[in-house]
């Protein structure tokens, strides 16, 4: 796993005497999924190497103390099944949220205006889903570039206030890799 941090914000986790933290939007694209067969793209699952990829990742954050206060993915099962793998070991006993704006054809506009209609602007959120929604996603919250999210790369957007267009910047990458 390759960190790149964007800023002096390294992490989520707060520290005694710090101030509030900002909202940070962490964006997941599930891991490596097998090809499309029976039962189509909706019921892919994860390959070997993408629950491996989620499972390293997971170890890490686990490590770094990180917890989301709640997590959302995609119906879809790669990115129901990312989801489980890494709640079970950042924060076990937090439910898994489907939300349905994160459908691979959806409308990146709309996530945000669905997470505040389910009042989750708050703390370190976590939003799992796929390409090329996130990307696009991240790319309007920050005004940067859309970010490379391949399977299992995680990135996390820090706002100072609500979530808007062009509020956000990338405080850190995960990518699967070399440590």
């Amino acid at each position: 796993m390759t960190t790149e941090p964007h800023g002096p914000e390294r992490s989520s986790a707060a520290r005694a005497g710090d101030p509030p933290a900002p909202f940070v939007l962490w964006l997941l694209r599930h891991g490596e999924a097998v090809p499309v067969a029976e039962g189509g793209d909706a019921a892919r699952m994860l390959s070997a190497h993408g629950e491996r990829v989620i499972a390293d990742l997971a170890a890490d954050l686990a490590a770094a103390g990180w917890r989301p206060a709640r997590v959302f993915a995609s119906p879809l099962r790669r990115a129901q099944d990312t989801a489980r793998l890494l709640i079970a070991r950042v924060a076990p006993g937090l439910a898994l949220e489907t939300l349905p704006e994160l459908d691979p054809d959806g409308d990146a506009g709309a996530i945000v205006p669905a997470l505040r209609a389910r009042d989750a602007l708050r703390g370190a959120l976590l939003v799992i889903g796929h390409q090329p929604l996130l990307g696009v996603l991240a790319g309007q919250l920050t005004n940067d570039a859309e970010p490379r999210f391949t399977p299992g790369t995680l990135v996390g957007i820090s706002f100072d206030g609500e979530p808007r267009a062009g509020a956000g910047r990338i405080v850190e990458t995960r990518r699967p890799g070399a440590s």
